[in-house]
């Protein structure tokens, strides 16, 4: 398991694929946060701020830009 590890780090690409990786695991954390405060405002069990949902609206569509670009760019690239 560790060679073939090995085999895919020394890739040139190896870097670029981390990094649209981060990008794509961030935009689904945020994602889920939304998803979370969209369901407690709609249930009204807590004082959540209604800004809170419009940030994280921001924040999923910034990283899938982000994601989408550095997708692009690996394209170019290969």
């Amino acid at each position: 398991m560790a060679e073939g590890f090995g085999r895919w780090e020394s890739d040139p690409l190896f870097p670029a694929a981390e990094c649209v990786q981060d990008s794509a695991d961030r935009m689904e954390g945020v994602y889920r946060l939304l998803l979370h405060e969209r369901k407690v405002m709609q249930d009204g069990t807590s004082d959540a701020k209604f800004h809170a949902p419009m940030q994280y609206e921001r924040d999923v569509i910034t990283a899938l830009g982000t994601t989408k670009w550095q997708v692009q760019t690996v394209k170019l690239s290969i």
